[in-house]
C-alpha cells in the first residue's frame, strides 16, 4: 500500500541514511553500504570523497538475494566524485522517477561500486535519501 500519511508532509516523510566508508581501494571492488531495513524509493544519493589516487568513478548498487542468487541493479549513473576540497558534495543521477531502479525492497543492501584506473579513496562519505513506500513498516521484520 502506497504512503497516505495525515500526520507528515512529504519531507518529513524522508529518512538519511548517513555512511562512511574507509579504505575505498580496489578497483571494480563493491563495498556495503548498509542493508534495507524496509522497502523503499531512493530519492537522492550525495557523495564526497577525500584522500583520493587518481579520479575514483563511484554507482551505488541494489543488490537482492533470492534462493542463493545475488541480483545487482544499478540505482545510479556511475559518476566520478572528485576530492572533496574541491568539488565538495557530488550528486548521484538517479533512474528516472517511478522506474523500478529507484525502488529497492528490504532485505537488499546499498552497495558502492568502484572503477577507474588505479582509483581509490580513503574515505568516502555520503547520504541517502529514502522514502518509505508503506504507512506500517517493520525494521528488518521487527
Amino acid at each position: 500500500m502506497a504512503i497516505v500519511n495525515r500526520d507528515k508532509d512529504a519531507t518529513e516523510q524522508k529518512e538519511f541514511i548517513n555512511f562512511t566508508l574507509n579504505d575505498v581501494t580496489t578497483t571494480g571492488g563493491t563495498y556495503v553500504i548498509c542493508p534495507v531495513p524496509f522497502q523503499c524509493e531512493v530519492k537522492a544519493i550525495r557523495l564526497s570523497a577525500a584522500g583520493l589516487s587518481t579520479v575514483p568513478v563511484f554507482e551505488v548498487e541494489a543488490y537482492r538475494f533470492s534462493g542463493g542468487v545475488t541480483i545487482n541493479s544499478a540505482i545510479s549513473t556511475a559518476t566520478s566524485v572528485g576530492l572533496f576540497g574541491t568539488s565538495g558534495l557530488v550528486s548521484l543521477t538517479l533512474g528516472t522517477a517511478g522506474s523500478t531502479q529507484v525502488f529497492v525492497d528490504a532485505g537488499s543492501a546499498f552497495v558502492l561500486t568502484v572503477s577507474g584506473t588505479t582509483a581509490a579513496a580513503a574515505r568516502v562519505s555520503g547520504t541517502i535519501v529514502v522514502q518509505k513506500l508503506q504507512d506500517l513498516v517493520t525494521y528488518f521484520g521487527t
